[in-house]
This record gives structure tokens, C-alpha cells and sequence, in this order.
């Protein structure tokens, strides 16, 4: 009871000691800002100074006041909202455009050239007889695509004009490739000259290089009668002969004229009866001497054997193989090198084939090698 008795008497004490103001305190006009914050060395509406607020976060107060090391910045810019006071620095470049700005890139919003001809023979241009057709190869490893309709057989030309460097491709109406050329026509250009048939076929026309661009001229002409030219085995206008080469004493001259010359034995026979033997990985000289001539070996084994025969040499050649005089069972006019034959068959032992040698037009003349080899 005594106890409880000094426990209130010490509340009653406090409480009559603690001194409530009547009037609540103001801030002086010196003391406010425009804005209603505290200025910079008096007190805000709750009593607590800048200097104090700073302490509070263990952040040096910043003093408007004090020399500044100037690193090159502007000035710091103060926020005056509500609140505590923030300093805001701004970038060096806030509010400068960049150098390139509103300046478009010079390949910005530039689309590629259209392509003038497509690049497959689904989609080829069609392209008449006589009438040129330009074109252009718009960039690197394009390919332009034409297509033709031969209703007459005969001698066709394929060519283009122009600066351009190109090479031309001749197809068959599947896509097979059936000639091609690089420099044939003037100035670099291709130039393609070929019997056709009647039928379609297509052009398929790029850089030489692959890489290149450019425009051109394209020309399909025909049927044109074709133009003399020594040496390709054809006797042709203003022709006497034509052995397929321009040299000299071998009975057609350079001009394709024909040369005296004495009579020559035939160095080989003309009929499998009296045909020369030749062995196998042998090597024969043989020489076509007239117009027509022909020249006949046989080869025989005692083992099954798959052969490899041809020709070597300057002389445009046909090769064939016989069992019996007239029974083909291989033939041939210009796989080998240059313009000579070479055909392989197999040979059954002891069972001879013989080897028929001519020229690949009655015209051709000259001197070749024959070998015989194991394949």
C-alpha cells in the first residue's frame, strides 16, 4: 500500500512540471524563402537546420557560399520542390545535338537496283531473232537469263556489244550447258556460233570474272550463212580445203588453198583386211595423206582387258572401233586434247578389235600419233 502510494505521487510530480506553449512559433520574413522553404541559414517549419539535414546522411553540407574547384562542369542546379534539397549536375553535352543527328546515313533508305532479267531460265526474258536486247549486270555475281525459238535449222550467232566484259553460256531448253565463250566477239564481249536445231534454247549471260558489272547489248542472229575461217575443218566460201590447221606442205596451206604435192604411199591401209598390228601401251605415227583417206590397226590380247585409245597431234581426228569391219562398238571425234579423238571400250581376249582412224571431215588432212593404253 505504502508502495503503490509513491509510484503515483512521482506520475502526479512529472506531469505538473512539463510546460505546454500557448502560441504556436513562426518563421521570420528574414528566415523564408520565396518559395516557402527555409533559407539557407535558418530553420524549416519543423526546426530542423539544412546544416543538420546534411548531418544526418554523413554528407558534407554544400555551401552556395564556397569557392568551388572548377572542373570544366556548369554550374550545379538546386531543386527547389518540396522536400530535401538536391543537387542536380547536369551532362556537358545536356541540350547539344549530336553531329549527326537528323543527318541520314548515305545508304539509308537507298533499296538495291532492281534486276532487269531474272537469274534462272524459269523466269528467262524472252528475246527475238535480230532484234538486240539491252541489259545490265546490276551487281556482283548476278546472271541474266534469255530464251530463243528456233523454228529453222542452221547456223545461229549468240553474241553481245558493249564495254562490258562478258561470257555467255548456250542451253539447251532443259538448261544444258551446250557451248560456251569468254572473248570470241570485239572488246572482251562473248560470242557464240553453233548449228541448232529446231527448238527452244537459252542464254545465260554473267561477268567474266563473276564479280563485275555493267550493261550490254545482246544479239541473236540467225540463220546466217557462217563466216569463212581457215583451220576449223570446214570448207567454206572462198575455201579450196581446209585440214583443220594452218600449216604449210601438208597438202592445204594457210589460206585453205591446196598445195601441189607428189603422190605419198599410204602408210597405213584403208580395210581392217591388211590392218597394221599395234600392241597395247603402244604408240603409233599415222598420217591421213589425201582427202578421204583412212587408216585401220588392230589390237588383240590374251587377257580381258578395258582399253584407252586415241590420237595426239595437230590433225582434227574421228576414232572408231570395230569387231568386224562396220560392227561399231565405240566411237569418238573430240574428247581428247585439242581436236583429237579418244574413246575406251572393253576387249575380250583373244578376240581382235580394229581401229578405224580418219579425219573428222573429208577436208582434214595431216599427221597424228595413235596410242593404245590400259584404262
Amino acid at each position: 500500500m505504502k508502495r503503490q502510494l509513491t509510484i503515483a505521487s512521482l506520475f502526479l510530480f512529472v506531469a505538473c512540471s512539463v510546460q505546454v506553449p500557448t502560441e504556436v512559433p513562426t518563421l521570420s520574413p528574414d528566415a523564408q524563402s520565396e518559395s516557402g522553404d527555409a533559407g539557407s541559414n535558418g530553420r524549416d517549419a519543423l526546426g530542423v537546420t539544412e546544416a543538420g539535414l546534411w548531418d544526418a546522411g554523413n554528407v558534407a553540407p554544400f555551401d552556395a557560399g564556397a569557392t568551388r574547384l572548377d572542373l570544366g562542369f556548369p554550374p550545379p542546379q538546386r531543386d527547389t520542390g518540396q522536400g530535401r534539397d538536391v543537387v542536380v549536375w547536369p551532362r556537358p553535352d545536356a541540350g547539344q545535338p549530336r553531329p549527326d543527328a537528323g543527318q541520314p546515313r548515305p545508304d539509308a533508305g537507298q533499296p538495291p537496283p532492281p534486276d532487269d532479267h531474272a537469274n534462272s531460265m524459269e523466269n528467262a526474258t524472252v528475246v527475238r531473232l535480230g532484234e538486240p536486247g539491252e541489259g545490265r549486270l546490276e551487281r556482283g555475281g548476278d546472271e541474266d537469263f534469255f530464251r530463243f525459238i528456233v523454228l529453222e535449222a542452221g547456223n545461229y550467232r549468240i553474241f553481245t556489244r558493249g564495254a562490258t566484259d562478258t561470257f555467255c553460256h548456250l542451253l539447251s531448253q532443259a538448261g544444258e550447258e551446250l557451248m560456251r565463250d569468254d572473248d570470241s566477239g570485239e572488246n572482251f564481249n562473248c560470242r557464240i556460233e553453233r548449228e541448232l536445231q529446231a527448238g527452244m534454247y537459252g542464254i545465260r549471260l554473267r561477268h567474266f570474272n563473276g564479280q563485275g558489272t555493267g550493261a550490254y547489248t545482246l544479239h541473236v542472229e540467225g540463220p546466217v550463212e557462217p563466216e569463212p575461217l581457215c583451220g576449223n575443218g570446214r570448207i567454206e566460201a572462198g575455201e579450196e580445203c581446209d585440214d583443220g590447221n594452218l600449216l604449210a606442205d601438208d597438202g592445204c596451206d594457210r589460206n585453205c588453198l591446196l598445195e601441189e604435192q607428189p603422190p605419198q604411199p599410204d602408210d597405213h591401209s584403208n580395210s581392217g583386211a591388211e590392218a597394221t598390228e599395234v600392241a597395247i601401251n603402244e604408240r603409233l605415227n599415222g598420217h591421213l595423206e589425201t582427202v578421204g583417206d583412212v587408216d585401220y590397226f588392230v589390237v588383240t590380247s590374251n587377257d580381258n582387258r578395258r582399253l584407252l585409245v586415241g590420237t595426239l597431234g595437230a590433225t582434227d581426228t574421228r576414232c572408231q572401233a570395230e569387231l568386224v569391219q562396220g560392227d561399231v562398238i565405240a566411237l569418238d571425234s573430240d574428247s581428247g586434247p585439242g581436236s583429237n579423238c579418244r574413246m575406251s571400250f572393253a576387249l575380250r581376249a583373244n578376240r581382235p578389235v580394229y581401229l578405224r582412224i580418219e579425219g573428222e571431215r573429208n577436208a582434214v588432212r595431216g599427221e597424228y600419233t595413235l596410242f593404245v593404253a590400259i584404262e
